[in-house]
């Protein structure tokens, strides 16, 4: 099961473009939170956290999860996207969430991220490209595309992937075509 987990070997990667392990007195967003894995890595860090997702499980399972001593640094919250509503932070940490997001949603998401990351934050995100098996049942980006969104912000790290695989609670084959982003806002 996931939940068991580590924090995701692209998580580690962006804790060391973001200074993650001083997270003291700073606000993350959580964007689909899921199993909440990287809600407890962020907050083990000293992150103040705002972890949304579309799920109430995922909500219920993260809280489940959150340790007593970190309770008060974590906010959770079930919404959709066309619902969500970003506190200021200074990172917007979404992982695999956004090609979930609804096509007519996308354009008005994606400005609520950025104006609501401090200048100087960062946004660190992953997208499905086009050649992903689950391109046409979800939102697709290229590595041009992405650069596109994020024109006038400072791209740290783009890179891009592409394997066989597995997704789901069968864990049936699946081939990724995943884009991960690094930017920071000026």
């Amino acid at each position: 099961m996931t939940a068991n987990r580590p924090p995701s070997a692209w998580f580690v990667a962006a804790a060391e473009v973001t200074d993650i392990n001083h997270g003291q007195g700073r606000t993350v967003v959580d964007l689909g939170c899921g199993n909440g894995v990287e809600t407890k890595a962020f907050l083990d860090r000293g992150w103040r956290v705002h972890a949304f997702d579309g799920e109430q499980d995922a909500i219920d399972f993260t809280l489940d999860r959150t340790d007593e001593t970190n309770r008060d640094r974590l906010a959770a919250q079930a919404v959709t996207f066309a619902e969500l509503e970003l506190p200021e932070n200074d990172m917007v940490f979404a992982q695999l969430s956004l090609p979930f997001c609804e096509a007519e949603t996308f354009p008005s998401l994606l400005e609520d991220v950025r104006t609501s990351i401090r200048p100087g934050g960062y946004f660190v995100g992953q997208f499905l490209g086009p050649n992903d098996d689950w391109a046409g049942r979800c939102l697709t980006h290229s590595v041009s595309d992405i650069e596109a969104l994020l024109d006038e912000w400072a791209i740290l790290d783009l890179s891009e992937e592409l394997h066989d695989g597995v997704a789901g609670p069968k864990r049936e084959p699946k081939f990724w075509h995943i884009i991960s982003v690094i930017a920071r806002r000026p």
